[in-house]
């Protein structure tokens, strides 16, 4: 159960699923959303690939600000279900 929301300020992180990278991340993106807005389980490891440097906003923090009434993200399809697209 993830309970934080990260903005990756600066690196580079590799999505992994069962062990397999689907996907990178880079400054700007973004990740732990789903658990925050949807109560869905953490389906992927984010992996340092450099040094990482992030933004992070708690679950507690993110209820209290509204931003769980007020945001809405895309789903990926990079890490939809383990397929890679």
């Amino acid at each position: 159960e993830g309970d934080v929301f990260y903005v990756i300020k600066s690196g580079n992180c590799t999505v992994e699923i069962d062990g397999t990278a689907v996907a990178e991340l880079k400054a700007g993106d973004y990740f732990g959303e789903n658990a925050l807005l949807r109560n869905e389980p953490r389906i992927a490891t984010i992996r340092a690939a450099s040094r990482v440097e992030t933004l992070n906003v708690t679950r507690v923090m993110f209820e209290k600000l509204g931003l769980n009434a007020k945001l809405e993200f895309p789903k990926r399809g990079a890490v939809a279900c383990g397929a890679l697209v």
